[in-house]
Protein backbone atom coordinates (compact mmCIF):
# COMPACT_ATOMS: atom_id res chain seq x y z
CA UNK A 1 0.00 0.00 0.00
CA UNK A 2 2.90 2.62 0.92
CA UNK A 3 4.43 1.96 -2.56
CA UNK A 4 0.55 2.82 -4.11
CA UNK A 5 0.41 6.10 -2.04
CA UNK A 6 4.20 6.93 -3.59
CA UNK A 7 3.28 6.53 -6.99
CA UNK A 8 0.86 9.96 -5.78
CA UNK A 9 3.70 11.60 -4.90
CA UNK A 10 6.29 10.83 -7.57
CA UNK A 11 3.66 11.96 -9.85
CA UNK A 12 3.06 14.99 -8.50
CA UNK A 13 7.05 16.00 -8.54
CA UNK A 14 6.86 15.31 -11.92
CA UNK A 15 4.49 17.56 -12.59
CA UNK A 16 6.47 20.17 -10.29
CA UNK A 17 9.48 19.65 -12.64
CA UNK A 18 7.68 20.21 -15.74
CA UNK A 19 5.49 22.72 -15.37
CA UNK A 20 8.41 25.72 -14.82
CA UNK A 21 10.26 23.71 -17.50
CA UNK A 22 13.34 22.23 -15.61
CA UNK A 23 14.47 19.61 -18.11
CA UNK A 24 14.70 22.64 -21.08
CA UNK A 25 16.86 24.46 -18.57
CA UNK A 26 19.18 21.20 -18.52
CA UNK A 27 19.18 20.39 -21.73
CA UNK A 28 22.59 21.59 -22.16
CA UNK A 29 23.78 20.08 -19.31
CA UNK A 30 24.19 20.28 -15.08
CA UNK A 31 23.00 23.65 -13.66
CA UNK A 32 23.03 24.15 -9.49
CA UNK A 33 19.43 24.10 -7.77
CA UNK A 34 19.99 27.81 -7.17
CA UNK A 35 20.12 28.63 -10.80
CA UNK A 36 17.22 26.40 -11.92
CA UNK A 37 15.30 28.35 -9.14
CA UNK A 38 16.09 31.55 -9.51
CA UNK A 39 15.38 30.96 -13.55
CA UNK A 40 11.83 29.47 -12.71
CA UNK A 41 10.87 31.68 -9.68
CA UNK A 42 10.94 28.48 -7.51
CA UNK A 43 11.41 28.07 -4.01
CA UNK A 44 15.07 26.42 -3.68
CA UNK A 45 14.91 24.23 -0.83
CA UNK A 46 11.86 22.63 -2.37
CA UNK A 47 13.29 22.50 -5.77
CA UNK A 48 16.19 20.58 -4.09
CA UNK A 49 13.92 18.47 -3.05
CA UNK A 50 12.01 17.51 -6.06
CA UNK A 51 15.13 17.12 -8.10
CA UNK A 52 16.71 14.53 -5.45
CA UNK A 53 13.34 12.33 -5.53
CA UNK A 54 13.58 12.61 -9.48
CA UNK A 55 16.98 11.72 -9.70
CA UNK A 56 16.95 9.08 -7.56
CA UNK A 57 14.13 7.57 -9.17
CA UNK A 58 15.84 8.19 -12.48
CA UNK A 59 13.64 10.48 -14.07
CA UNK A 60 16.63 13.06 -14.60
CA UNK A 61 18.56 10.81 -17.22
CA UNK A 62 19.28 12.33 -20.91
CA UNK A 63 16.94 10.66 -23.14
CA UNK A 64 17.69 13.04 -25.89
CA UNK A 65 21.51 12.84 -26.10
CA UNK A 66 21.16 8.88 -25.26
CA UNK A 67 19.18 8.67 -28.24
CA UNK A 68 21.10 11.01 -30.69
CA UNK A 69 23.85 8.83 -29.91
CA UNK A 70 22.66 5.86 -30.32
CA UNK A 71 20.97 6.25 -34.13
CA UNK A 72 23.12 6.54 -36.76
CA UNK A 73 22.30 9.81 -38.84
CA UNK A 74 25.80 9.50 -41.08
CA UNK A 75 24.00 8.80 -44.04
CA UNK A 76 21.35 11.43 -43.67
CA UNK A 77 21.23 14.92 -44.62
CA UNK A 78 17.80 16.26 -43.17
CA UNK A 79 15.58 14.80 -39.88
CA UNK A 80 11.97 16.22 -39.30
CA UNK A 81 11.03 15.94 -35.37
CA UNK A 82 7.24 15.71 -36.11
CA UNK A 83 5.53 16.42 -32.86
CA UNK A 84 8.72 17.66 -31.20
CA UNK A 85 7.36 19.61 -28.90
CA UNK A 86 9.82 22.77 -27.80
CA UNK A 87 12.96 20.76 -29.51
CA UNK A 88 15.10 19.23 -26.90
CA UNK A 89 15.29 16.12 -28.93
CA UNK A 90 15.82 17.84 -31.86
CA UNK A 91 18.68 19.95 -30.78
CA UNK A 92 20.44 16.73 -29.49
CA UNK A 93 20.52 15.13 -32.87
CA UNK A 94 21.80 18.51 -34.19
CA UNK A 95 24.51 19.13 -31.73
CA UNK A 96 25.40 15.26 -32.29
CA UNK A 97 25.51 15.33 -36.33
CA UNK A 98 26.81 18.71 -37.19
CA UNK A 99 26.43 17.59 -41.11
CA UNK A 100 22.16 17.16 -40.21
CA UNK A 101 19.63 19.90 -40.91
CA UNK A 102 16.88 19.59 -39.33
CA UNK A 103 12.55 20.42 -39.23
CA UNK A 104 11.27 20.68 -36.15
CA UNK A 105 7.02 20.43 -37.26
CA UNK A 106 4.59 20.87 -34.51
CA UNK A 107 1.16 22.95 -33.85
CA UNK A 108 1.40 26.86 -33.71
CA UNK A 109 1.14 27.14 -30.30
CA UNK A 110 4.15 25.51 -29.49
CA UNK A 111 5.86 26.10 -32.22
CA UNK A 112 5.83 29.59 -31.44
CA UNK A 113 7.92 28.70 -28.14
CA UNK A 114 10.41 26.23 -29.79
CA UNK A 115 12.47 29.21 -31.78
CA UNK A 116 13.60 30.58 -28.83
CA UNK A 117 14.96 27.73 -27.18
CA UNK A 118 16.52 26.45 -30.95
CA UNK A 119 18.63 29.91 -31.06
CA UNK A 120 19.75 29.52 -27.83
CA UNK A 121 21.14 26.71 -28.57
CA UNK A 122 23.28 28.18 -31.96
CA UNK A 123 21.69 25.51 -34.28
CA UNK A 124 18.63 27.72 -35.47
CA UNK A 125 20.88 28.08 -38.98
CA UNK A 126 20.44 24.54 -39.64
CA UNK A 127 17.17 24.22 -38.20
CA UNK A 128 13.44 25.45 -38.94
CA UNK A 129 10.80 25.22 -36.62
CA UNK A 130 7.15 24.43 -39.20
CA UNK A 131 3.70 25.26 -37.40
CA UNK A 132 1.29 22.65 -38.52
CA UNK A 133 -0.75 19.48 -38.69
CA UNK A 134 1.25 16.33 -39.36
CA UNK A 135 -2.17 14.85 -40.49
CA UNK A 136 -2.62 17.49 -42.66
CA UNK A 137 1.40 17.65 -44.25
CA UNK A 138 4.51 16.91 -43.66
CA UNK A 139 7.62 18.31 -45.09
CA UNK A 140 10.63 15.48 -47.13
CA UNK A 141 13.27 14.65 -45.50
CA UNK A 142 15.35 11.57 -45.24
CA UNK A 143 14.59 10.66 -42.12
CA UNK A 144 11.47 11.32 -39.43
CA UNK A 145 11.75 11.33 -35.58
CA UNK A 146 9.04 10.88 -33.74
CA UNK A 147 8.94 10.66 -29.64
CA UNK A 148 6.42 10.92 -26.79
CA UNK A 149 3.61 11.73 -29.67
CA UNK A 150 1.36 8.64 -29.85
CA UNK A 151 1.13 7.55 -26.45
CA UNK A 152 -2.43 9.49 -25.70
CA UNK A 153 -4.23 8.53 -28.72
CA UNK A 154 -6.87 6.30 -28.89
CA UNK A 155 -6.51 3.65 -31.26
CA UNK A 156 -8.17 5.17 -34.06
CA UNK A 157 -6.08 8.36 -34.12
CA UNK A 158 -3.02 6.61 -33.16
CA UNK A 159 -3.10 4.17 -36.45
CA UNK A 160 -2.23 4.93 -39.88
CA UNK A 161 -5.21 6.07 -42.02
CA UNK A 162 -5.42 3.94 -44.92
Amino acid sequence: MLRLSWGTHISRAVYAAAEPGIADLLADGPVSCAELARATGTHEAALYRVLRLLAGLGVLDAFAPSFAGAYDFSDLRTVVDVGGGRGILLVAILRRHPHLRGVLLETPGVAAQADAVLDARDIGDRCEVMAGDFFDRVPPADSYVLANVLHDWDDGRASPRS
